[in-house]
């Protein structure tokens, strides 16, 4: 905590006075590059035009996609603390709900709601969780875009890819175990009417 209260300064400042100079940086840039291209093809150059044209296109789009990489890991960055917080309030929520669905003392109408609103529980957090783990497949697949095939990049997506297949193994299987204790629930309340 101290060290992050010394180091917030030097982030800020990082952040409002270099990534701005870097900005008007690359427009002058790009600006000196057009200048340039013009001045080849009026000389008759127009390959050697064309090819600074390609040049100052392709790092424009790598610019871009940097900054579209480098906003997702910051918005992820915040997303995986909530993460933690999401997970386990949902399972907090659904044992209690479990209990209160497994409690004989309970009528069968209200059991089988209570089962109903843990698979709505279950719902939601299968959306929270994959919704995170999307923007970490989307952050890995521009990490690809951006560095090449390398083995770090490479590596990244398959984590991305294997940490939505594990939420949703998970959620399927207790969205399973809801869906039969549904039935159990229709079951016990036919044998009670019969």
């Amino acid at each position: 905590s101290a060290f992050f209260k010394i180091i917030e300064p030097v982030a800020s400042f990082i952040v409002d006075k270099v990534v701005s100079a870097f900005e008007q940086l690359g427009k002058a840039a790009s600006e000196a590059s057009d200048l340039v291209s013009s001045a080849l093809e009026f000389l008759g150059f127009d390959e050697a035009a064309e090819s600074v044209r390609n040049f100052t296109n392709a790092t424009g789009e790598l610019i871009e996609k940097s900054n579209e990489l480098s906003d997702l890991e910051s918005k992820l960055i915040k997303s995986r603390r909530e993460q933690s917080l999401i997970e386990k309030q949902a399972l907090i929520d659904a044992e209690k709900l479990r209990q209160k669905r497994d409690d004989e003392s309970n009528s069968l109408q209200e059991r089988i709601q209570f089962n109903r609103e843990l698979g709505q529980v279950l719902k939601k957090q299968s959306e929270d969780e994959l919704a995170i783990a999307n923007d970490a497949l989307k952050a890995a697949k521009l990490r690809l875009e951006i560095d090449g095939e390398t083995t770090e990049a490479l590596d990244g997506l398959a984590e991305a890819q294997l940490e939505i297949l594990d939420i949703q193994e998970r959620i399927n299987g207790q969205q399973s175990e809801q869906l039969a204790n549904e039935n159990s629930l229709r079951n016990e309340g036919r044998a009670l009417a019969k």
